[in-house]
Order: structure tokens, then sequence, then C-alpha cells
């Protein structure tokens, strides 16, 4: 379910966003009924989730005195670790219309697809009972990355989940991305994946520190409302003629009756 998070942007409801991938993907989107979330740090970007070094010391302070977490310092460099590992991110793009740069970028060329859907349609598909935030990735210059994060943090620090906001935030070399990030609500994903026991009890058992648990797969799935998620559904400009029919024999195999269309990308005229 969607829930929303201090310092970041959240598009208007009927803002259109678009999620590109192959045909193989988008049959098991329609099989599985779910939205794959990839753990944030199996992006190729070195810099996912990274926190300004001043704002890492104003994290490790806040622990000095904390009546439980008995070793402070250590314990808020397990948490940041904790969160990373556990953080997982599902990608959409945010235009009024198809993106030629997206097709090309994912290589799906030949017979990939575009799923489209507005702001209103993602949150109401959200079906699982972990929380999810939705905000445009702001981009960021290095030299105004810090001042910057002063306003962010000073807007979030009374909220605990303020550590999220690193993952709403990128360098100015992904702007052509346009992108609107789902991130899953780490501690209770971690919670689930202990049995339900407290982060800061987790931290308090030493065995945290040798083992993370379901660290190795690339994320996990998500559940979703598939005739609430998409509006329609686009086939790449450079697909066969044939590869509609395909998509909409499957389609209607889910018995589902989204609208699939043919990408005029590189058809008809200008204007």
């Amino acid at each position: 379910m969607y829930k929303e998070l201090p310092g970041i942007t959240t598009p208007n409801d009927d803002d259109i966003l678009w999620r590109y991938m192959s045909f193989e993907k988008f049959v098991n989107m329609l099989d599985t009924k779910t939205l794959f979330f990839t753990r944030a740090y199996k992006y190729e970007d070195p810099f996912e989730g990274y926190l300004p070094r001043w704002v890492q010391e104003v994290y490790i302070d806040s622990f000095k005195d904390h009546p439980i977490l008995s070793y402070s310092v250590d314990c808020a460099k397990k948490i940041d670790e904790i969160r990373h590992k556990y953080v997982m991110c599902n990608c959409w793009h945010q235009n009024e219309e198809e993106s030629m740069a997206m097709w090309q970028q994912y290589r799906i060329s030949n017979t990939g697809i575009a799923i489209k859907t507005t702001m209103e349609r993602l949150k109401n598909s959200l079906k699982d009972n972990i929380e999810v935030f939705i905000g445009e990735i702001e981009y960021l210059q290095r030299s105004t990355y810090a001042n910057r994060y002063v306003h962010k943090y000073q807007e979030s620090k009374s909220d605990e989940k303020w550590l999220y906001l690193p993952y709403f935030h990128k360098r100015t070399c992904y702007k052509y991305e346009n992108e609107v990030r789902l991130i899953m609500d780490a501690d209770q994903i971690i919670e689930h994946v202990f049995n339900n026991t407290s982060v800061e009890d987790i931290l308090n058992n030493i065995f945290i520190k040798e083992n993370l648990p379901d660290i190795d797969n690339k994320g996990r799935t998500y559940n979703v409302d598939v005739n609430t998620l998409i509006a329609e559904i686009v086939i790449s400009p450079y697909a066969e003629k044939w590869i509609k029919s395909t998509v909409q024999s499957v389609v209607h195999q889910y018995k589902s009756h989204i609208k699939v269309k043919q990408s005029t990308l590189l058809k008809g005229s200008y204007c």
C-alpha cells in the first residue's frame, strides 16, 4: 500500500508514467500479478543511496545516548548497512508521451513493451501490506548536493524514514531518465525476514553482525492488481506487425481487456 514520505516530491494523480520491459517480463507480470523490486545496491550506479558525510555524522551522533542500543556508533553504521541491503526499488519513466531514449536504453527494441499508467492507478494497484513510498527522483549537481540536503534533512528529520531520502536523489548525468521511483519500506521487510522481530531487537542480537538472511537474491515481488495498474500497452516502434497480435492474444488469455497498440514514433506524419 502507498504511504507518503516527507521530503520527496510525489507526482500528481493524473501524471502519466511508463515502464519499459521485455515481452518475457511483461508475460511474467501478467502471470504472477506482481511488480519486481530490485535491491538498490544491485544497480550499477555506485552512488545509489549515498549519504553526504555530514549527514552520516549527524546520523551517528543521534545514537550516542540511545537507552537500548548501547553500542551506538557501531549500531548506527549497522542500521545503515542493513537498510541499504534491504532497500528495494521499482522504477518508472514520467512523460506525457513515449520516449525513444527509453526504448533504446533497455535494448528491447524488437519485442519490447511499454506499460502506460497514471500515478493514481499505480497507487491504487498496490495490494501488499508492506508500505511503498513513491516519489520523483531529484537530480542534483555535486556542488549543490550538500546544501540541498540540508533543506531536505530539516524538513524530514523528525520522521524516522528520512534515511530513504538518498534513494530519491541521483546525479544530473541521469536526468534524462526522468524517473519516478517506488521503494518498499525496508524496516518492514527486515522485520518480516527476521520473523517479525523489531529492527532494534535485531540489532541487539550479535548474530546480525555475521549474517543477513535473504540477501543474495536480486530483489522481491510485490502484489498488484494488473487491470488497475495498466491503462494501456504500447509495443515497440521497431516491432514486427505480428507482435501486436501476439500480445493481444496473451492479454486475452489472462482475461484482461487492456488496450494494446503499436507505437507510432516511426510512422505517420509529424504534424
